[in-house]
C-alpha cells in the first residue's frame, strides 16, 4: 500500500488538531478549577471562623495562595501587619483570648499594636466614615431615580461638595434635598483621594496595580483566570472595613457601567476613578513616573470595575485549606507552627523518571543554599521551617549519582 505525501500531511494535521483539542480541554478544566467559587456553607463558615479567631494564620494562608499567582517577596509573606487585633505573648496564635481582661486588652492595643503600624490615626477612620456615608447617600439618590448621565465624570457644584464634606466632618445631618448625585459623586471621589492611607492600603496597593493590569492576548483565558483569582485573594487580605467599602463601591460602579443611561463604560470610570483607587499616596510618588504609568493604572481600575461583584467570591481551594487549618488548630496539632497545609500543587504529574530522587536532590540544594546565608533571624526561621517540614531531619540526604 502506497501512501503519498498529501496523505502524510493530512494525517499530521489531524494529529496536531487532536493534540491542540486535548491541550485546550485541559486548559479549560484548569481555568474552571481556578475560578470555582466557594459555595459549601460548612466550608464558608469555617473560612469566616478562621478569619475571626486566627487572623494571622488566615493572612498566611491567603499570602501563600497568592504566591502561586504572582511573585511575592519573603518579607511580604512574613509581614504580620495585615492581621488585626491585639497580640499577646504566650498565646498560640499571638492573639488575646476571650478571657483577657479589658485592661490587658487596652494595654495590648495601645502599646503592642502601635509599633507594628496597626494603629490607624483618627483622621483615617473619620475619612473612611465619610466615604461610607457618601456612598450610602449616592446609592439612595440613584435608587430615587436621579439622572445619572456622566456620573463621576461631570464635576457638579464645587460649593455644594465642600458643604457636604464640612457637614460630615462636623457630624451634622445632611440636607440632601438640594443635592444632586453628581455633587455626591464628586465629594466621594475627593474623599477617597484624600484618604491618609490608600483604600487598598500601602502594603497591598502594588499587588492590586500589578494583578489588575489587563491580561496579555497570548493565553488570555488562563491569564484572565489567574488574574481573577489573585484579585480575589487580595480582597480577602484587606482589612474588614476597607474590604466592605471597596466591595460596595465596585458593585455600584459595575451596575453603573451596565446602565446605558449613565453613558459611562468601565474604561471611562477607570479613567476618572483610577487616581483615587490605584495611584500611590501623594507623599510617596514621583510625578513623572505616575504620569508615565497613568494609562496602565487607569486600565487596571477599569478592570476592577469590569469584574465588580466577581471579586467578592472566595476561591474554593482557599476555603478547603481554611477548613483544614481550622481543624488542625482545634485538634492542637502544632498550633504555633509556621507551615501552612495546602491542597494546591505546582505540578499534577511527574515529568522525571525518578521524581522522588529528583525531589531529594532539589531539597539538598535548597538546604545548602539556606545554610550559605549570613547568620540572621530570618535564616534561623527558614532552617526551623525546613527541618519541621522535612520530618525533623537535620539535613536531607542527596541521592548518589
Amino acid at each position: 500500500m502506497e501512501v503519498d505525501s498529501e496523505d502524510i500531511q493530512l494525517l499530521s494535521m489531524t494529529m496536531t488538531d487532536l493534540r491542540s483539542d486535548q491541550l485546550e480541554n485541559q486548559l479549560l478544566r484548569h481555568v474552571d478549577s481556578l475560578n470555582k467559587p466557594l459555595v459549601n456553607p460548612r466550608l464558608r463558615s469555617s473560612f469566616e471562623q478562621l478569619r475571626a479567631e486566627h487572623p494571622r494564620r488566615f493572612a498566611e494562608l491567603c499570602k501563600v495562595h497568592l504566591s502561586f499567582i504572582t511573585d511575592v517577596p519573603a518579607d511580604f509573606l512574613e509581614d504580620e501587619t495585615a492581621c488585626s487585633g491585639p497580640r499577646l505573648a504566650g498565646h498560640p496564635d499571638g492573639l488575646a483570648n476571650k478571657s483577657t481582661t479589658s485592661l490587658t486588652r487596652w494595654l495590648a492595643i495601645g502599646l503592642l499594636s502601635r509599633p507594628a503600624g496597626l494603629h490607624r490615626p483618627p483622621d483615617d477612620a473619620a475619612q473612611l466614615w465619610q466615604a461610607e456615608s457618601l456612598l450610602s447617600l449616592l446609592s439612595r439618590q440613584l435608587q430615587a431615580g436621579q439622572p445619572r448621565e456622566g456620573l463621576f465624570r461631570k464635576a457638579g457644584s464645587l460649593l455644594r461638595q465642600r458643604q457636604i464634606r464640612d457637614c460630615l466632618r462636623e457630624g451634622r445631618l445632611l440636607d440632601s434635598a438640594d443635592l444632586s448625585c453628581h455633587d455626591t459623586a464628586g465629594a466621594l471621589k475627593n474623599c477617597l483621594a484624600d484618604l491618609p492611607e490608600p483604600l487598598l492600603t500601602s502594603r497591598l496597593l502594588p499587588y492590586f496595580q500589578r494583578l489588575a493590569a489587563p491580561p496579555p492576548l497570548l493565553d488570555q483565558p488562563l491569564a484572565a483566570a489567574r488574574q481573577l483569582r489573585g484579585l480575589r485573594l487580595l480582597m480577602q487580605l484587606l482589612p474588614a472595613r476597607r474590604r466592605c467599602l471597596l466591595a460596595r463601591l465596585l458593585c455600584l460602579l459595575h451596575s453603573l457601567s451596565a446602565d446605558p443611561e449613565s453613558r459611562m463604560c468601565p474604561e471611562s470610570l477607570g479613567t476618572v476613578l483610577g487616581p483615587a483607587l490605584l495611584y500611590p499616596p501623594v507623599c510617596g510618588w514621583d510625578a513623572a513616573l505616575v504620569c508615565a504609568r497613568a494609562v496602565g493604572l487607569n486600565s487596571a481600575a477599569a478592570r476592577l470595575v469590569e469584574l465588580g461583584p466577581a471579586l467578592l467570591e472566595i476561591p474554593e481551594s482557599l476555603g478547603v485549606d481554611a477548613a483544614r487549618a481550622l481543624d488542625r488548630l482545634r485538634l492542637g496539632r502544632n498550633p504555633g507552627a509556621d507551615e501552612v497545609c495546602l491542597s494546591l500543587r505546582f505540578a499534577d504529574c511527574p515529568r522525571f523518571p525518578d521524581p522522588a530522587g529528583f525531589t531529594r536532590a532539589q531539597l539538598a540544594d535548597l538546604y545548602t543554599a539556606v545554610h550559605c546565608l549570613p547568620e540572621s533571624g530570618r535564616k534561623r526561621r527558614l532552617l526551623r521551617r525546613f527541618n519541621r517540614c522535612n520530618g525533623g531531619l537535620a539535613k536531607p540526604s542527596r541521592p548518589r549519582t
